[in-house]
């Protein structure tokens, strides 16, 4: 039931902070294997690999990929996760949960 709502220092749209952390960690996975795949057809296009399509859709579907992306996701969601349960302990929003929170989530890295 804790994490069933949000508090009222909440700025989120979501209605429970879970779910605000489970969308975030989507959207910042998706946008992190973006960026990575995106960087890996840059990459094979200045070396001018002869590879092709192949090598493109070879980029698309490494493991190094997949962790850059759920690495990013991952450190979203620690730092969402961190800042709601720090406004129900202490109950308040100032800029120190979100200093606490994020070096919380740099621990991940």
């Amino acid at each position: 039931k804790l994490f069933k709502t949000k508090t009222k220092f909440c700025k989120h749209q979501d209605s429970s902070c879970v779910m605000h952390g489970i969308k975030s960690f989507c959207k910042n996975a998706a946008a992190g294997y973006c960026l990575k795949f995106g960087i890996t057809v840059l990459t094979s296009v200045i070396k001018k690999q002869k590879n092709g399509i192949a090598g493109i859709l070879r980029g698309a579907i490494e493991k190094d990929t997949f962790s850059f992306g759920g690495f990013v996701g991952l450190v979203c969601l620690i730092s969402k996760l961190c800042l709601c349960t720090l406004r129900r302990i202490r109950n308040n929003d100032d800029k120190y949960n979100a200093i606490i929170a994020g070096a919380v989530s740099s621990l991940a890295i």
